[in-house]
């Protein structure tokens, strides 16, 4: 097994606490220090960060923006409405095979910002948060 290193990042991430209101003039910033435990942040799949959940899902072909991607389409048993991809760490998946794991999701910032005092560099992906899944055990069905 391998970590994957690129992560997927969606715009549904809610960080409680954490965000301000978009459009706000006076946006309110929080200090890491400053986050207290009942501070969650909501991952791609619903749920907070860290909280141990199955899902069932099937593996698609990757791309520039998510790597080893499930789509998830149950959680907990529970059919969603709608299938959420998200990335997944722990164990390379084949695509077009249905997987049933064990795991939690995780974040971190991800990307580096652009130093204003570096000449060429290229094009970057903006400086962000992002979630992937952590797979602690696959489940045979």
């Amino acid at each position: 097994m391998r970590s994957m290193s690129i992560l997927i990042c969606g715009a549904a991430i809610v960080a409680v606490g954490l965000l301000s209101q978009l459009g706000a003039d006076d946006q309110k910033q929080l200090a890491w220090d400053q986050v207290n435990g009942s501070t969650k942040i909501i991952g791609a799949l619903g749920k907070p960060l860290g909280m141990f959940m199955r899902i069932d899902g099937k593996a698609r072909e990757g791309d520039m923006s998510i790597t080893n991607p499930l789509e998830v389409d149950a959680i907990d048993g529970k059919k969603l409405e709608k299938s959420v991809l998200v990335s997944m760490r722990g164990e390379d998946l084949r695509p077009g095979v249905v997987y049933h794991f064990r795991g939690y999701e995780s974040g971190a910032m991800n990307s580096a910002p652009k130093d204003p005092e570096s000449h060429g560099v290229g094009p970057q992906q903006p400086y962000r948060f992002c979630v992937w899944f952590e797979i602690v055990r696959t489940i045979d069905k």
